[in-house]
């Protein structure tokens, strides 16, 4: 079995020299200017404040509406890297628009989180594991997974093709038992799903998040709700 595509921009050498957090966090692919968030400060439940949240509404099939508050979305963000340590299949969406750099802050603190928390007790986590693919499309049969696997994939943009809407199609079908990360940038959030063929209600966690500041730059502990 392969494993599954790295997207580590760092040499073995620049790694070497690296705390084991962020080691993690480099390999699964974050960049440069986001390691700041395997700090400590990063990894407590109200650190998520420094995000900018914005309400999202989603349409169910039986044409009812959801709203998502972005109070909600914060609350929400301690469950969903608990999740990733339990089986289940779960599906999480983090869209970003008209800018996806602050659905990359999100999901580059998710994952550092994450990284503390497995490496907090590495004997207990062992088993448990983080990937990013991208937008790469998986070739082989079969990959490498652990016991407990995130795989995070996008992102998914308006602009898609029928090409790319098969990518995910198949890696949504292939990974069904493993938890799932889907990064969007849109304004319509169910009419992107619905051709990605995921139904709106099959989605764990949402996160909706508009443009802020330059994030690489470390900001106030504010939630702003839209």
């Amino acid at each position: 079995m392969k494993a599954f595509p790295n997207l580590c921009r760092f040499s073995e050498d620049e790694r070497d020299g690296m705390p084991p957090i962020t080691r993690f966090a480099a390999m699964v692919g974050c960049p440069s200017k986001y390691l700041y968030l395997t700090e400590p400060e990063y990894q407590k439940s109200d650190s998520y404040c420094i995000h900018k949240f914005k309400d999202l509404q989603v349409r169910h099939v039986n044409n009812t509406l959801e709203t998502f508050h972005a109070k909600s979305q914060l609350e929400k963000c301690p469950e969903v890297i608990d999740s990733f340590f339990k089986p289940g299949g779960t599906l999480t969406v983090i869209n970003g628009y008209p800018a996806l750099s602050e659905t990359y802050l999100l999901f580059w603190h998710m994952v550092c989180h994450f990284a503390a928390i497995k490496l907090s007790s590495p004997i207990k986590n062992r088993e448990v594991g983080f990937s990013f693919i991208g937008n790469f499309k998986l070739e082989q049969e079969s990959y490498h997974c652990l016991k407990l696997n995130t795989l995070a994939f996008g992102p998914a943009l308006d602009e898609i093709n029928n090409y790319h809407v098969m990518t995910y199609v198949e890696t949504m079908l292939r990974y069904d038992d493993l938890n799932k990360i889907l990064l969007t940038s849109t304004t319509d959030v169910t009419g992107l799903l619905e051709r990605l063929r995921i139904i709106p209600g099959n989605v764990d966690y949402f996160f909706n998040l508009s443009e802020k500041m330059d994030a690489s730059k470390k900001r106030k502990k504010t939630v702003e709700v839209i």
